[in-house]
């Protein structure tokens, strides 16, 4: 398509497509399918483009859904593509010799998928699955059929310099499908579409589909310029895209932009993470073969044929996938399949716990917290919990302070040198609290916050100095703000709106404020001999904590915090006029450490926070997924008319 956008134009008025939309009926045996489908041209990867092409197809797409229950030639049109689908399959070892039917299978789906984008968009999904069927075919379902044909393809073609199209083709006619959640909004538990890729003989395949999804995902490979476009004969639409000028702007036109970084995602691997979620967050309750698959592979290196799939289970190279995995965590996809994987897959989630070089994923999954303003809220909130899940391992807990963090570059407030990769978890949490509280002011995503910080109180060892800093700076401006509410909140009528919103300000702000005197509670009854520096800093500012002493909301977790500012805080005292630098104190403190009665404190129940999906956890994933398909893939929807979320 390339260059010459000009000739895009022309689509209107190409004879192929006027007669396979107009109202005389084409049969099957006809020579007309072989013309129309002999051209040959690199599906676009771009939206601008799709968008031209959408723009110049709207009326013949429009024709077509209005005259098939006449012709049938749509329908006819979806018999060619799974006929030439089963021969591609049939022959896929000698596709170098012949590429005739891989060609053609993928130039009538790239017809069909056209077609499907104008049917999803401006009608509801009844109406789109009765598209596919004519009075003559009701007695079978062409469209199960397609769809059956479509995951054959992805599950028994591998993706190669002759089929790459063919695979995105297949790939993206689904997506396109099931796109008919964003413009109806009827329950998946009610979709038919949704039900025949579940339920009918598509589900038998769900392995070897997601294998194969999980498998170009992790290749990542470019899509290729297709050098056979040069000679081609000017037939058919390729010469309505490249304006009848012959090989030269046929090779122009073949060329599609390919992501500029090597750790950004290509065509066929973007579009299967994008397929390989929309059937995994989907139908969650009702059981769901291809999400099943996901949850149980297993580590093994044996699973590149089609032979690997057995049953709901699959063999993968789990370090590949790991490492595919920490190559773009910037992108929500990826964090997704992250937070899918650790929650519901065991092998994979103990593989991951298992790596030395947790950094790879850590410090990807922090660079997106600290980015916060340029990310969407439901990018940091997934963020938070695929740490929260790392946190409740305890042995994450005491590696990541063991753990000297390679290369902090990319925090900008201040030089962090020497810093373990568990005092920069720490700092990056607390500063996604502090940005929380002034920007979004979302309860969920402080609590996951503190859940996380929690889980680590235990484990806290030797925490850089920033850590420490930001965890005073925070509690301080939390107490500032408390003081602020309490003033305001005297004397108040809930019944008015404003002053009961600033009352649930209170409570919210009252219950971080406990949450951190827990942790600090929890981290130095279990370990003060490694946080000598923690106590310091406390004492240093232990006015913050005289108001809950006396705050029966406050009263059983500030105990401890009192027992031990009053221990340590004696022994400096006694050495005060010896002593006159930080390094002193701290030293005083780490040897008071060493003789430190602990009759006095009393004993908590231990912190240990566990990620639980919510039990309409659908009602979340499904518009985000669908928001980040929209966001991500070469497809051009109008958003005028998306139902499920508000396109930004």
């Amino acid at each position: 398509m390339g260059s010459s956008y000009s000739s895009i134009s022309d689509l209107p008025q190409n004879e192929f497509l006027l007669k396979l939309c107009n109202e005389v009926p084409i049969k099957r045996d006809d020579k007309f399918w072989d013309q129309l489908l002999s051209f040959k041209f690199s599906t676009p990867l771009e939206r601008s483009n799709s968008r031209l092409i959408r723009e110049n197809t709207e009326k013949l797409c429009s024709s077509i859904a209005s005259n098939n229950k006449v012709t049938a030639n749509f329908t006819t049109l979806v018999d060619v593509a799974i006929f030439y689908g089963r021969e591609m399959i049939t022959n896929r070892e000698n596709l170098k010799e012949d590429e005739s039917s891989c060609n053609k299978c993928r130039n009538a789906l790239m017809i069909i998928r056209l077609c499907c984008e104008h049917m999803v968009e401006n009608n509801t999904e009844d109406v789109c699955v009765a598209f596919f069927n004519t009075p003559h075919t009701e007695s079978k379902s062409i469209l199960e059929e397609f769809l059956l044909q479509l995951t054959e393809i992805i599950a028994f073609v591998d993706a190669d310099q002759i089929t790459y199209y063919t695979q995105m083709e297949a790939i993206t006619t689904i997506l396109v499908l099931l796109s008919s959640q964003m413009f109806d909004l009827k329950s998946t538990s009610k979709s038919k579409i949704f039900q025949m890729i579940m339920r009918s003989k598509c589900s038998n395949n769900a392995s070897e589909t997601v294998r194969k999804l999980l498998h170009n995902y992790i290749r990542n490979e470019p899509a290729p310029v297709s050098s056979s476009l040069v000679g081609w004969a000017t037939s058919g639409i390729w010469s309505m895209f490249t304006g009848g000028s012959g090989g030269e702007t046929g090779e122009k036109s073949s060329t599609n932009i390919q992501p500029n970084s090597p750790n950004e995602l290509h065509p066929l691997s973007s579009h299967s993470a994008l397929l390989l979620l929309a059937l995994c967050f989907h139908y969650t309750k009702d059981g769901n073969p291809y999400r099943e698959a996901l949850f149980r592979c297993k580590p093994g290196r044996k699973s590149e044929g089609p032979e690997a799939a057995v049953g709901r289970s699959f063999p993968l190279n789990f370090k590949r996938l790991y490492s595919s995995l920490t190559r773009d965590l910037k992108h929500d996809q990826t964090v997704l399949l992250l937070y899918l994987l650790l929650h519901k897959n065991e092998s994979f989630h103990n593989f991951a716990l298992r790596q030395k070089d947790l950094q790879s994923v850590v410090i990807p999954i922090l660079q997106v917290l600290y980015h916060a303003e340029q990310r969407n809220a439901h990018h940091i909130y997934m963020a938070l919990i695929v740490i929260l899940i790392f946190t409740q391992n305890e042995e994450f807990n005491i590696a990541v302070h063991e753990m000297p963090v390679i290369d902090a570059e990319w925090f900008a407030e201040k030089k962090l040198t020497n810093i373990s990769l568990g005092s920069l978890l720490i700092i990056i949490i607390l500063r996604t609290i502090q940005y929380n509280m002034a920007k979004m002011r979302d309860k969920y995503l402080h609590t996951n916050c503190l859940a996380s910080l929690a889980n680590m109180s235990n484990s806290f060892k030797n925490l850089h100095s920033i850590a420490i800093q930001k965890f005073v700076t925070l509690f301080q401006s939390l107490i500032k703000r408390r003081a602020k509410l309490i003033e305001k909140t005297k004397d108040i009528d809930t019944t008015i709106e404003h002053e009961s919103n600033e009352l649930a300000d209170l409570a919210v702000l009252e219950e971080i404020l406990h949450m951190m005197i827990e942790i600090l509670n929890a981290c130095l009854t279990n370990n003060i001999k490694d946080n000598s520096t923690i106590v310091f800093a406390m004492l240093r500012h232990k006015e913050l904590f005289q108001d809950f002493k006396s705050n029966p909301k406050f009263q059983d977790v500030v105990h401890n915090i009192d027992s031990i500012l009053s221990y340590f805080g004696s022994r400096v005292d006694e050495k005060m006029d010896s002593v006159n630098t930080a390094e002193g104190f701290i030293s005083i403190i780490e040897e008071a450490a060493g003789t430190w009665p602990k009759d006095d404190i009393k004993k908590n129940a231990h912190l240990k926070f566990k990620y639980m999906e919510e039990e309409a956890a659908e009602e979340f994933f499904v518009p985000y997924i669908w928001s980040i398909i929209y966001k991500s893939s070469f497809l051009y929807w109008n958003s005028d008319k998306i139902l499920l979320f508000h396109p930004v």
